[in-house]
């Protein structure tokens, strides 16, 4: 079996474990791994209410590729992460990522990769990300931590009180 990065399978477009939702207060949908998506539309909301709001056509998460940054399979490819605002916050962006982010965003963000506590982010290991190299600084970018079964994450969703359209109850 051919996995992606974080150690999940990868899924050809169509596959029956790929689902689609709607990030709750937005129009802009998501297509992730059925098993990940109430938690990535949930981080989508609150990245939109702590961080920035989401941009229209800059959000994304399933797409059957490589990595682009390492000779593996990327973890969009399985289903499991997520880019958000990626022409602003993204590190290929023309905005340059990091370099254009306050540091009340660079907070929030590290803020959502510790609440969502399963999750890594692609900003940078100084201000509370996962990436010690600025080549791969990627503060748009939030992926499924590698190790993380199903069950963990079904039992984080759980424990988070994520309803499966991604809205947390209190």
């Amino acid at each position: 079996m051919t996995t992606s990065i974080n150690g999940w399978p990868i899924l050809p477009a169509g596959n029956n474990m790929l689902k689609t939702g709607l990030i709750p207060g937005t129009t802009t949908r998501l297509t992730m791994h059925k098993t990940v998506l109430p938690l990535f539309l949930a981080l989508a909301h609150d990245y939109k209410n702590l961080v920035h709001a989401l941009r229209v056509g800059e959000c994304g998460a399933y797409s059957y590729r490589q990595a682009k940054a390492a000779a593996a399979w990327s973890d969009h490819a399985s289903g499991t992460a997520v880019d958000l605002n990626w022409n602003h916050e993204g590190a290929a962006g023309p905005h340059g990522g990091m370099a254009t982010m306050t540091p009340a965003q660079i907070t929030a963000c590290a803020h959502l990769k510790t609440f969502y506590r399963i999750v890594i982010w692609g900003g940078d290991k100084a201000h509370g990300g996962d990436y010690g190299n600025p080549a791969y600084w990627d503060p748009m970018h939030y992926a499924i931590r590698p190790g993380i079964t199903p069950a963990q994450v079904a039992a984080t969703i759980r424990a988070l009180k994520i309803a499966p359209n991604g809205v947390r109850t209190r």
